[in-house]
């Protein structure tokens, strides 16, 4: 319910269902992927809302089955993609929001 009221109120997911990451990894050698983590610096873009924003930030890669997964946090502000959080509220949520991607690259 809380999800549902957020996704609607906040991220308008009506008016835009999906978020689009894209990414270049910086010194990435596919040969250097294997079964243990390595860490890896993550240039990319991130379009919420119809708003694109730059992201510089430390993930992990992992060979999995399926190919290669990446693990990261970030930070994100909500102002960057003009998510508008309530006055009434507005003490209560942060405009930064810990943002958490996992995903399989193919």
């Amino acid at each position: 319910m809380i999800q549902e009221h957020f996704n609607n109120n906040y991220m308008e997911s009506n008016r835009f269902p999906t978020a689009i990451f894209k990414e270049k990894i910086a010194k990435f050698d596919l040969k250097n992927i294997n079964i243990a983590v390595g860490e890896y610096q993550i240039n990319g873009k991130i379009t919420i809302r119809g708003r694109t924003k730059r992201l510089l930030f430390n993930g992990t890669l992992k060979k999995v089955d399926q190919g290669i997964e990446l693990y990261a946090t970030f930070p994100l502000n909500t102002d960057d993609f003009k998510i508008k959080i309530p006055f009434i509220v507005r003490r209560k949520i942060s405009k930064n929001v810990n943002t958490k991607i996992i995903c399989v690259l193919y």
